[in-house]
């Protein structure tokens, strides 16, 4: 993991490559930061200073990274039914994703939050974040999502490992994101090349998970 200072010359080229690419937005904090901002899968500029930066991020990753994922109209049960965002566990930053919710709107859906009180309710969901206390429970949960429209994201570097769609972190001040295509298929889903480019790591890479 690299320090903050050598992170600021490669985070500006990062931004300025995005930014050609039309995703640069997605990911820039303009509020959150004061020196050179983006989120390249390794790392993002300036560290913040608060937790309530921190979680503010992790709030807006989930909510804007969705624009970058495809999901099957089968999926909805209407043209104007809400994109749900699901979460299993404890959620420190739910009050940041709540209001993160409020300037958003994927795929021209509204955005709900809803905090998962039994299994059953998971398989309506199209983003379930499972929170890293779950971390016992990960077979479990994911093995009742199989089959459904629900792109899978966790917090912990072995949910990757037991199938998870999507892994986030945020340590040493950086925020940083892989990917399990192979999950992301198997969920019906396709995820954009230009997401992937700003992965971390991206794993079971099969050709048709790629827009």
């Amino acid at each position: 993991m690299w320090g903050a200072a050598a992170l600021a010359r490669p985070c500006c080229q990062g931004w300025e490559s995005a930014r050609t690419a039309g995703i640069g937005p997605v990911f820039h904090h303009r509020d959150d930061y004061d020196g050179c901002r983006y989120l390249d899968g390794a790392f993002v500029g300036r560290p913040p200073t608060t937790m309530e930066t921190e979680y503010r991020i992790k709030a807006n990753f989930l909510v804007t990274f969705p624009n970058f994922i495809e999901w099957p109209e089968s999926a909805f049960s209407s043209a104007k039914a809400p994109f749900l965002v699901c979460v299993a566990g404890a959620f420190p930053f739910g009050t940041s994703l709540a209001q993160a919710t409020r300037t958003v709107s994927p795929h021209g859906r509204k955005v709900e939050v809803v905090w998962i009180h039994k299994d059953q309710e998971m398989r309506s969901c199209h983003i379930l974040f499972v929170s890293h206390v779950e971390g016992k429970k990960y077979s479990k949960i994911l093995q009742v999502v199989q089959g459904a429209d629900v792109l899978t994201v966790g917090e912990t570097a072995d949910f990757l490992d037991a199938s998870g769609a999507m892994t986030f972190s945020f340590r040493e001040d950086v925020l940083q994101f892989e990917v399990n295509l192979g999950a992301v298929t198997s969920a019906h889903l396709k995820v954009s090349s230009r997401l992937l480019a700003i992965a971390k790591r991206v794993t079971n890479k099969p050709e048709i998970a790629a827009l």
